[in-house]
């Protein structure tokens, strides 16, 4: 297999006996065992997460962030450091290339899709969190040729508005909007942009920006890179085109699958009801970036 030139086969990955894409699944342990189900919730300080936002974070206690961390740790199979590392130092070098071109703090980011929601969760934590959106448009590619209902395209504007992405409040803030996604053919992206640029949703005099995240990965320190185990940038890269050819992200989502702008707002998670081993992953997130 060969992306961009360059061989898979030829290159040595310091990370390689890592799997980033295994679960193990937790044994199971009866709630009878801790009492009442109150109890359980009641002695789990994760639960207090709703959207996993620096604030919440600062809300913990010292103590209750050790337990957190302990719990997580102490578990072989929720080994999290790998997908951290790889989150943080794509986050690097996404707002270094965005700073670049846009200007620093003068652009509001709108990640497509599964596969890199959770990367635009970590770089909210970066760029602040408002100016990270994240739409579930599952393959927007099909949206270029959309025969979408004037009820689904006003439902899905209702949507933007609702997060900050109406006509008023971008021309207010002045910023670039910015669509990113991983993106092999460039469809998903025209697509969206086409259906975002509707007369009856932001219109055409609304100017969006489109940008594969490969691209955006070039300019990561190459001394940073080293310091997280990789021979080079280009060892980094393959890394990178590997985790999202295999979609290996998507497990993090913080949206699912959405095929009608009808439906889209449904489609964005309540991350009180998420699986919990994309709690825990979610929490070292923040963690690290809130102590690194």
């Amino acid at each position: 297999m060969q992306i961009n030139g360059i061989k898979f086969n030829t290159c040595i990955n310091p990370f390689a006996n890592i799997k980033t894409n295994s679960v193990c699944k937790p044994q199971f342990v009866s709630a009878l065992n801790f009492g009442r189900n109150e109890d359980i919730f009641e002695r789990n300080p994760l639960n207090k997460f709703k959207n996993f936002s620096i604030e919440e974070y600062k809300s913990l206690s010292k103590e209750e962030i050790t337990k957190i961390n302990e719990e997580i740790d102490s578990k072989a199979y929720k080994k999290y450091d790998y997908d951290v590392t790889m989150h943080n130092l794509m986050c690097s070098g996404m707002k270094s290339y965005l700073d670049k071109k846009y200007g620093e703090k003068n652009y509001t980011v709108i990640t497509l899709g599964r596969s890199i929601s959770s990367l635009g969760k970590c770089l909210g934590y970066e760029i602040g969190e408002d100016n990270v959106k994240m739409l579930p448009m599952s393959s927007a590619g099909r949206f270029c040729l959309s025969n979408e209902t004037s009820e689904n395209v006003k439902s899905f504007a209702d949507y933007l508005s609702s997060v900050g992405l109406s006509k008023e409040s971008i021309k207010k803030s002045g910023k670039a909007l910015v669509l990113v996604d991983y993106s092999y053919t460039g469809r998903s992206l025209i697509g969206a942009k086409k259906i975002m640029q509707r007369e009856d949703v932001l219109g055409e005099e609304t100017e969006i920006h489109t940008e594969n995240i490969m691209d955006m990965l070039k300019g990561i320190d190459n001394d940073l890179i080293k310091e997280h185990g990789f021979e080079s940038e280009q060892h980094f890269r393959i890394d990178s085109e590997l985790i999202f050819w295999n979609s290996l992200f998507k497990k993090y989502s913080l949206v699912d699958n959405c095929y009608d702008l009808e439906n889209t707002s449904r489609a964005v998670l309540n991350m009180q009801e998420a699986p919990e081993l994309k709690k825990q992953f979610l929490f070292k997130l923040l963690d690290s970036k809130m102590n690194g």
